[in-house]
């Protein structure tokens, strides 16, 4: 510790200047320690939850509680999306933001005969209409602008 002078006065301007300093120093660590921290993702309520179809075009579609409803989950870390159409598997990506557009990948899938294929195809073809999302207690509407044009129900 160096003083600058003999008077006791001297002396607390030198601590002064150093206290000054340090408030600087711990106001740079707060403000990068705030730029560093984790961002919550806006698809982070989705994980680890299957996503089944309740509602498609303003139309209820019934549900058997098996693996044979249409439906999704999310793999977030790799901002994928894979499930059930109904009869066939698919899989696809997307992108979501907190202001709630999402734009998803036209889904990829087996192609097997399936018993309700108009039901298949249209389920499949509404990926590429939708661009907003909305999460309301244990739903998720997919939007194509304001209309929902898909409800999926958390399971």
């Amino acid at each position: 510790m160096a003083f600058s002078g003999n008077s006791w006065w001297d002396n607390f301007d030198y601590f002064r200047v150093e206290i000054d300093a340090m408030k600087r120093i711990l106001m740079l660590l707060v403000v990068l320690a705030a730029a560093c921290s984790p961002k919550v993702s806006p698809d982070a309520s989705l994980v680890g939850n299957k996503w089944t179809l309740i509602e498609m075009n303003g139309v209820p579609v019934q549900v058997s509680g098996t693996d044979k409803d249409a439906h999704f989950v999310f793999n977030t870390a790799e901002k994928r999306y894979a499930g059930s159409s109904g009869c066939n598997r698919m899989m696809g990506t997307y992108n979501m933001k907190s202001n709630g557009e999402v734009k998803f990948s036209p889904p990829a899938g087996t192609m097997m005969s399936c018993v309700d294929q108009a039901f298949e195809n249209a389920f499949m073809k509404f990926f590429a209409t939708v661009n907003r999302y909305e999460i309301r207690n244990d739903e998720l509407l997919l939007k194509q602008d304001k209309n929902v044009v898909m409800k999926l129900k958390r399971m």
